[in-house]
């Protein structure tokens, strides 16, 4: 079943050469696509994920160079203090 937009549809004209569209066709045919904007589509929203997940990648990276906070006693004592707090904050109070 092809995956719908919630957005409304917007029209876009490509030219192709023959031998691209008639490979769009058998992809039509071949993969179970009803027409060959739901081939398009699948191919654009394919190649947005994989954008997307590059971007993830770099950021990921990014963070892997920025350094550490250090980690000393003062830091453990803070840190264990927040968590009491937020503890604290999630019990039920009772009555």
């Amino acid at each position: 079943m092809p995956h719908m937009e919630n957005n409304p549809m917007a029209n876009l004209h490509i030219s192709l050469p023959e031998s691209l569209k008639k490979f769009v066709k058998e992809e039509v045919a071949e993969g179970g696509y009803g027409t060959p904007s739901d081939y398009v589509r699948s191919l654009l929203r394919a190649a947005k994920e994989q954008k997307l997940r590059r971007q993830l990648d770099q950021a990921l990276l990014a963070s892997l160079e920025t350094p550490a906070e250090e980690v000393t006693s003062e830091y453990l004592v803070e840190l264990r203090r927040e968590v009491r707090e937020v503890i604290s904050r999630k019990r039920p109070k009772s009555l």
